[in-house]
């Protein structure tokens, strides 16, 4: 089934977008009307965090052009493009900042339908060959009432919208269930040791001492590597995730690119690795036999495994008082980082090997069934796209 495909801008009767307060001589608040950022739209609702920001009610009608009411469809149009979300019903109003769009479709839009359908690679595809910019990503609010909507009648929009909110459903239950997998190895690490810095259980008997006493450190000091399509892969801070490294975007270096000395600071399987700056403080365990060599910004440690074992070092440099000691040790206020000869003085409290081997027993087991989740979530996620892809077509 063809459809025929027509203007957004022809059935909304409004697009627009906010302003930063600041910008007009206003100041935000700590009580009053929420206010709307990108990382407030999250699977397509908007969500409130702890980082909440607000303003008065006289900056609020100052700003009356941003005024989101329930029902509106908002899309992130800046830094990151193509976030979009409903406000729910019985929402009170909102404001919002330059970065997001407030889409108001006309009755001739179902607006699950206008949501699911701006998420989809037609979509997005539109979106991405109408940025501003190529270094900053923006999306004009004329761009946005450019864009092509293919528009069945207003019933098959909603059955299609239903039957994609089931598909999404499934999907967002699959990432929930592998999130709280995520999230289930630092909380047996809590209920075996507590904080080990902060609130230790008394039960334990603890060593403290710093860092570099028992860890060595090994970070990248040789010349800018001359990156290749084949060699050496390259692990930079941007790969490395909180409890997992990510080998996306890939990147290699020449074999020859680096001075003899460093052959001894390559990573092995098992290190941890910790991101130094841009962002500070993300730990994982290296996974893989693979020949690596890291990057600026990246700190690889190699314990003492007869007094340390790497798994209880890992999920330590996530635990509350070392985080909170780290940031106390970092300079800089645009980009916040931490020098290796600071990071080493910062103590570890470790208990003896054989409660450490314990707790690594259960993490393996843990990261021995994360496959199959990761699978479902893949399996899934797939699905969806393929509805979503056949539905725009007119083939449901």
């Amino acid at each position: 089934m063809t459809w025929a495909e027509t203007k957004l801008a022809d059935h909304c009767d409004t697009i627009t977008k906010g302003t930063t307060p600041t910008s007009l001589g206003f100041e935000f608040s700590d009580r009053g009307i929420p206010f709307v950022r990108v990382q407030n739209l999250s699977n397509g609702s908007v969500v409130f965090q702890n980082d909440d920001l607000f303003i008065d009610t006289t900056t609020h009608e100052a700003l009356r052009r941003s005024k989101i009411y329930s029902g509106d469809v908002l899309l992130s149009i800046a830094g990151t493009i193509g976030r979009c979300a409903i406000v729910p019903e019985g929402t009170g109003e909102l404001n919002c900042n330059q970065a997001v769009a407030i889409i108001r479709p006309k009755p001739t839009i179902d607006r699950r339908f206008l949501m699911h359908w701006i998420s989809s690679r037609a979509a997005i595809d539109q979106i991405t060959q109408s940025k501003v910019t190529a270094t900053i990503s923006n999306l004009s609010l004329g761009q946005i009432g450019q864009l092509t909507i293919p528009l069945p009648s207003l019933d098959e929009q909603k059955r299609i919208a239903a039957i994609l909110d089931q598909a999404d459903d499934l999907r967002r239950k699959r990432k929930q269930a592998l999130d709280h997998l995520n999230q289930l190895g630092q909380a047996i690490f809590h209920e075996m040791f507590g904080d080990p810095l902060g609130t230790p259980h008394d039960t334990v008997k603890w060593t403290i001492e710093n860092l570099e006493k028992n860890v060595d450190f090994m970070d990248y000091r040789g010349k800018t590597p001359l990156k290749s399509e084949t060699g050496i892969r390259l692990i930079t801070a941007r790969n490395v995730k909180m409890g997992f490294i990510n080998l996306e975007p890939q990147e290699f270096v020449e074999e020859d690119s680096y001075d003899s000395w460093m052959t001894r600071g390559f990573p092995k399987i098992g290190d941890v690795l910790f991101t130094t700056e841009a962002p500070l403080g993300h730990v994982a365990q290296l996974d893989t036999e693979e020949k690596v060599v890291i990057g600026q910004r990246l700190i690889t440690m190699k314990p003492n495994r007869s007094l340390i074992r790497p798994i209880y070092l890992e999920f330590f440099l996530r635990t509350p008082s070392f985080r909170s000691a780290m940031f106390e040790n970092s300079t800089g206020s645009t980009v916040v980082g931490i020098k290796s000869k600071l990071l080493k003085k910062i103590s570890i409290a470790y208990p003896a090997i054989e409660e450490q081997e314990k707790f690594e027993l259960a993490i393996q087991q843990i990261r021995s069934i994360k496959p199959n989740f990761e699978k479902a979530l893949e399996r899934s996620n797939n699905i969806f796209y393929s509805i979503q892809h056949r539905g725009f077509r007119g083939e449901l």
